[in-house]
């Protein structure tokens, strides 16, 4: 099926059906890495560029180590090693990643709304990984996936979590309910 957008900004966007190919994508990979080969050819040819605006471990980590199972040629840039120390423009910056023929920016900011506000700019695909106090859908999907696991077990698909993937459209107030579901992460990858 695929998205029908090239970026993924927040979860309003995408579709309860997008929302459950993510999570079966997603359920796919945590086979891939609990397996002795953490390598697909999923994003084989394809460049990645985590670019982050504030300090982060445990996202920057998980999408770098994410790239490079899946098989992509990934670049890390962390503010305070770039020219944005300079005095570069957010745009400039992503314009210039994306002129290098970056097919994928993951972005974390600390400005709300910095993600979409490059995105029409760009050829690249850009995936919020947060932006300030506005979005984090990547971990808001972590939760999704997280709550299905725990409480479906090896159901796929299951009408509750595509429930719950319907409801997120209609409330944007539920990231906080999610948030407390993030102590089922650990659990995840036993």
């Amino acid at each position: 099926m695929g998205l029908k957008s090239k970026d993924l900004l927040g979860m309003k966007q995408l579709t309860a059906d997008e929302i459950m190919e993510i999570l079966d994508t997603a359920k796919t990979m945590k086979l891939v890495i609990s397996s002795a080969n953490k390598k697909t050819s999923h994003l084989q040819g394809k460049s990645v560029v985590t670019l982050f605006y504030e300090n982060s471990t445990r996202t920057r980590l998980s999408f770098e180590l994410a790239s490079k199972y899946m098989g992509s040629a990934s670049a890390n840039i962390s503010t305070s090693g770039s020219s944005v120390k300079k005095g570069e423009s957010l745009l400039d910056t992503a314009r210039t990643i994306d002129m290098m023929g970056t097919d994928i920016i993951i972005m974390r900011h600390n400005q709300s709304g910095a993600p979409h506000f490059i995105a029409p700019y760009l050829k690249s695909s850009v995936v919020n990984a947060g932006d300030g106090m506005n979005e984090h859908p990547t971990q808001a999907l972590l939760d999704m996936l997280a709550a299905g696991l725990g409480f479906f077990g090896k159901h796929e698909k299951n009408e509750a979590l595509m429930e719950l993937a319907g409801t997120w459209q209609e409330d944007p107030a539920a990231d906080k309910a999610f948030a407390e579901m993030r102590t089922i992460d650990e659990d995840l990858w036993k």
